[in-house]
């Protein structure tokens, strides 16, 4: 009978890490996401309250609960454990028409107006990871707009699937940003100051989809897409 070795593979080993070092980079940007979000609420609360305006105060209350139940659900399941839940595809129908309401309404929208312009499409996705996918696009696209100007998300039926279009008067991606999509990198590090853009393009590639993205030029908006397959696999040609 053979021996088993007395040793891990190093390569195995190595592996490992880079997987382990995955989850805390997606762990420790959710957070800080879910965080942030739950901070702007409070202060567009402060700011309805102040002005006597009930039903702002209603809404923005609706919407702090939600992102603490969020933050207390992605703090439960790290405690647990199951951060590698993050790393994984738990597909079940799912209407994403629905799904981008939802997200679009859980945002604080005092700064800039939010256009919609939603399909009706029903896909076989992993909704925690589609959430977060559409959830940081459209954080990204508030947190560098300048005040006041709108910013668009379309959902758009596609022959292989489905295509989430987010666009915003933003200045686009900085240098390095636009060179770790460039080189197609997998470290989240060279992401810097942009870890949700590296979070969006490894959840859609879990799927078999994929992100791209057309920076700010000549006057024209900046623009993520986000493509999702009909069927898991690899990203089919488009």
């Amino acid at each position: 009978m053979k021996r088993p070795p007395d040793h891990d593979d190093p390569h195995d080993i190595a592996g490992n890490s880079a997987a382990v070092d995955d989850e805390a980079h997606i762990a420790a940007h959710e957070l800080g996401h879910d965080t942030d979000v739950a901070i702007d609420l409070v202060d567009e609360l402060a700011a309805a309250h102040d002005h006597g305006d009930e039903a702002a105060v209603d809404l923005h209350l609706q919407r702090l609960r939600r992102a603490l139940q969020r933050l207390r659900q992605d703090t439960s399941r790290l405690v647990a454990g199951r951060g590698g839940d993050l790393a994984t595809v738990q597909r079940q129908p799912t209407n994403l028409a629905t799904l981008v309401r939802r997200v679009v309404s859980a945002h604080p929208s005092g700064r800039h107006p939010i256009d919609t312009n939603l399909a009706s499409v029903v896909l076989n996705v992993d909704p925690l990871k589609v959430e977060r996918i559409v959830d940081n696009l459209l954080d990204n696209a508030l947190r560098h707009t300048p005040p006041h100007c709108p910013v668009e998300i379309d959902l758009r039926a596609a022959p292989v699937g489905a295509l989430v279009v987010v666009e915003d008067e933003g200045p686009g991606l900085p240098d390095h940003l636009c060179d770790a999509l460039a080189r197609d990198s997998d470290d989240p590090d060279a992401f810097a100051g942009a870890v949700g853009l590296w979070l969006i393009r490894r959840f859609a590639r879990l799927h078999g989809g994929d992100l791209s993205v057309q920076r700010n030029v000549h006057g024209r908006p900046a623009r993520f897409e986000v493509w999702l397959p009909a069927r898991g696999g690899q990203p089919e040609a488009r």
